[in-house]
């Protein structure tokens, strides 16, 4: 090793020991304050629901691989039987720094959070270090503020901390960018080949809006170059980032096909979002502008992008020097601070989904680099006294600035870690959970009966309204889910029947009673505290667990894994119901997609009349009837009585806090019934979950209506309020208001539906139902005896990585009943095998495997090269 190879060594290991002390103390100084409140980095939402069960799952998940052989590419404690690739890769399925939670134990989940949070953030600074050293600047003193400030800026904190997985966006970024400058400067691809990998294996969500920030800095990069370098030049570095890109795809193509084929079939770009305003409002600029000096007590849309007040210090020195660089680098402040402005950008960067800017990390990376280039330019200064006596010479600023610099960004970080999570503060660490706690929060009372349940069929089970998804963290079957990417047939059927608490499109706390949806998603069991259960469901146990009674029920409308339908419906036919006839619908014929219906039952349709008859004579007629009729649900209008502190009309309710009304209506006797509001807005951003609250004789609830101008707001053209089943008539509904809102509708109305009604749907459908079904990872197999012609409806997702083989032979599959998975089975007994395999991930291999290993052959040949 050569005197300068070596100089460069030394260089490197003092960088990373000073940045490295320094790292620590400051996390130790971040891990105190939590510490100090008893509190974990475990956010109480998010991270409670969604983050940390994720990482446990994906421990478990790389323990039974590299153990068992085990690579499930289904689980049924994912929702209601997701895609373990398509849902989980948004969390870190694919990310290396995932690999080291099988170091810690199980009972040491906490700890492993919050390690696996503190590595990211070790690692953002890294990468920063990587990009200013590309970018020409190597001494220490330079850039270890910006690579202190970036992995503790503002962003970092509050989204970082709150979503772990935002740390892949703050990760990647400068080395996705240090390795564009690779390309420009060294025509070398290897690099960004690796990160474009690597990045979208990790998270494609936030490699798509890094993409969009490196396709930025590439052009403002090239201003003023190319035409010095001529076209032909930036072409030439267009082609190599874009080779790289291609061939950086394909090397995480086994992860990323599933999760893009996830991402474009999930509820996020399949529900019909509210097209946001031109502009903010107000507060959104003042908060903004307040950001990049001292975080305000609101998240503002994720529009966090300051590292303090030393980043707005660098860009003014960059616009006082206005040297060749910095011109850029403002460039680049100004046109992320102008993204940072509209409504539409942040759609845009979401994916096209609701408004959000979580894309505002990009401007702390461009404070922290413009905080290295002020302290290169502050080094070049040469300061005079008015008598031109003393003259401060350049080595006396570079012994000093960046000394000061370093401290500055040390108190500046400790100042504003206090300050985000200190006790004044509204996301401070009380809003995390308590150390020790975790297990306790996740094995809850219910849960602890759930486990209890000694039933080795397929089944689901209904819990108390939850975003938790605890099934996948506990290991069981339910109902509801919360996960960012979902299903969009899934979500679609629960919209169609307008659940009012699917206040969010990939939000499903459970069915809300609902007895219809409960049963086709093969509901057996329900748990609650002792409250009512939805009719059907009989009491079989009762305990006091962690002192609180809890009651287990069991359907007696159970509906297994497979039924069976005679009849189906197209989609057209069925969105011309109203949401209760739609339920009604469901449970009494497949409804299916109108093109489904061309190709496979087009014949029951085009018979004519007498061939009809004639096939109704026959007893050997198999044929599956298309039904158009939903009878059984009846309607009443509702009345206005007993109004106080509310003006009420035919199609507007304006209340104020503290107003009550009740409605009343003709019920009938032994009926379940709903309240429907049609066509019901609220213009406000409330997501109305306590703003109202209904009683009826048979159920209460929160008469939620999400406002139109709340965050993630999607289109519903009515919200049902379940008053539930009463034996007696019920002619009336109780509705107190807890705030000010004017509701609008097109109308509102009482839909009831006889019990029998359900019961004898249910017992149509179990008539001749898959049988002895076993499930294994994967695989799922039964045996099936039809008199007819008919539908199979498995209780599972529809996606198209499922594969049915009927008696050994490959048969179509299609959506049945919205949301699930339906194929057609002939007349007789048959042997049903269904597989899964992740959608692409055969070809996604075979393309990652032969793509990695010609990037494997290009780096050892480049390194020959440069050693010849």
């Amino acid at each position: 090793m050569n005197n300068n190879k070596k100089s460069q060594v030394r260089n490197i290991l003092g960088f990373v020991s000073i940045y490295t002390f320094i790292f620590l103390c400051l996390a130790f100084v971040l891990d105190r304050i939590f510490d100090s409140e008893g509190k974990t980095f475990i956010w109480s939402i998010d991270g409670l629901f969604q983050h940390v069960i994720a990482l446990k799952y994906i421990r478990q998940y790389i323990i039974n691989l590299f153990t068992k052989g085990s690579f499930p590419m289904i689980d049924f404690n994912l929702g209601q039987g997701f895609d373990v690739i398509g849902t989980l890769n948004y969390y870190g399925f694919g990310d290396p720094v995932t690999l080291l939670t099988v170091l810690f134990p199980e009972n040491e989940m906490e700890l492993m959070y919050e390690i696996l949070i503190f590595v990211r953030m070790y690692l953002s600074g890294l990468f920063v270090a990587y990009l200013l050293r590309t970018l020409g600047k190597t001494k220490i003193s330079t850039i270890l503020p910006a690579c202190i400030l970036y992995p503790f800026c503002n962003y970092a904190l509050l989204g970082g901390i709150r979503h772990p997985m935002f740390f892949n966006g703050i990760m990647y970024l400068p080395l996705l960018i240090a390795a564009v400058e690779r390309v420009i400067t060294k025509k070398k691809i290897g690099l960004l080949v690796a990160v474009v990998s690597i990045a979208f294996i990790n998270n494609y969500y936030f490699m798509y809006i890094n993409t969009v920030m490196a396709t930025i800095y590439f052009f403002v990069r090239q201003v003023g170059s190319y035409r010095a370098k001529g076209i032909k030049e930036l072409a030439g570095s267009i082609g190599r980032i874009v080779i790289s890109y291609i061939w950086g795809t394909c090397m995480g193509a086994m992860l990323l096909i599933p999760s893009v084929y996830a991402f474009l079939n999930n509820v996020r770009t399949t529900t019909k979002i509210a097209i946001p305003d031109t502009f903010f409002g107000d507060d959104y600029y003042e908060k903004f502008l307040k950001n990049f000096i001292i975080t305000d007590n609101d998240m503002n849309m994720f529009t966090i992008p300051g590292i303090g007040i030393l980043g707005v210090i660098a860009i003014v020195v960059l616009l006082i020097f206005r040297k060749s660089s910095d011109k850029k680098i403002l460039t680049l402040f100004a046109i992320m601070f102008i993204m940072l402005l509209f409504p539409m950008v942040g759609k845009m960067m979401n994916g096209f989904s609701y408004v959000t800017m979580r894309f505002s990390y990009g401007m702390a990376l461009i404070l922290s680099v413009a905080v290295a280039f002020a302290i290169d330019d502050l080094r070049s200064i040469s300061i005079l006294d008015k008598k031109n006596l003393i003259k401060l010479k350049q080595q006396k600023v570079k012994q000093f600035l960046p000394y000061l610099v370093t401290m500055a960004s040390v108190i500046t970080i400790v100042i504003n870690m206090n300050m985000i999570f200190g006790e004044n503060y509204s996301y401070n660490s009380k809003d995390y959970v308590n150390k020790g706690t975790l297990e306790k929060e996740m094995n809850t009372a219910d849960v602890k009966m759930i486990k209890s349940i000694k039933d080795d069929s397929f089944y689901r089970i209904e819990r108390v309204r939850s975003r938790s998804n605890k099934s996948a963290y506990c290991g069981f079957n339910q109902t509801g889910f919360y996960y960012s990417i979902i299903p969009g047939k899934m979500t679609d059927m629960y919209v169609s029947t307008c659940l009012s608490d699917c206040y969010r499109s990939y939000v499903i706390k459970g069915l809300e009673d609902r007895i219809g949806m409960l049963a086709l998603a093969s509901t057996k069991y329900y748990v609650n505290y002792g409250g009512k259960a939805p009719y059907g469901f009989e009491k079989i146990k009762e305990e006091t667990i962690d002192c609180r009674k809890v009651c287990l029920y069991e359907n007696k409308n159970y509906l297994p894994l497979g039924v069976t339908y005679s009849s189906y419906m197209t989609r057209t036919e069925y969105d011309k119901l109203n949401p209760i006839e739609r339920e009604m619908a469901l449970l009494n014929s497949s409804v299916v997609d109108n093109r489904i219906e061309e190709k496979n039952f087009e014949n029951s349709k085009t018979k004519t009349e007498s061939e009809n008859n004639k096939a109704t004579s026959d007893n050997n007629n198999t044929e599956i009837k298309n039904n158009q009729n939903v009878t059984g649900v009846y309607t009443s209008e509702m009345k206005i009585n007993n109004e106080k502190n509310i003006d009420a009309g035919k199609s507007y309710l304006k209340a104020k806090y503290g107003g009550a009304l009740e409605y009343n209506f003709n019920g009938l006797k032994d009926c379940l019934t709903y309240i429907v509001f049609k066509g019901v807005h609220v213009k406000d951003t409330d997501q109305g979950d306590t703003a109202a609250e209904y009683k009826g004789d048979g159920n209460t609830g929160n008469l939620r209506v999400i406002g139109d101008y709340s965050d993630g707001y999607y289109y519903k053209e009515a919200s049902v309020f379940n008053i539930g089943y009463s034996k007696e008539s019920q002619n009336h509904v109780d509705i107190k208001f807890n705030s000010n809102r004017k509701y609008t509708f097109k109308d509102v109305y009482a839909a009831m539906v006889p019990a029998s009604n359900y019961d004898n749907a249910a017992a149509n459908l179990k008539k001749e139902a898959l049988e002895n079904v076993k499930l294994s990872d994967n695989h799922i197999s039964g045996n099936i005896k039809v008199s007819q012609d008919k539908i199979l409806q498995l209780s599972i997702p529809y996606s198209k990585g499922y594969k049915i083989y009927v008696d050994g032979k490959k048969t179509e599959t299609f959506n049945s009943g919205i949301g699930y998975i339906g194929a057609k089975v002939l007349k007789g007994r048959h042997t049903i095998n269904v597989t899964y395999k992740s959608p692409g991930i055969v070809a996604g291999a075979m393309l990652t495997i032969i793509s990695t290993l010609f990037w494997a052959f290009y780096v050892i040949r480049i390194e020959r090269v440069r050693e010849q």
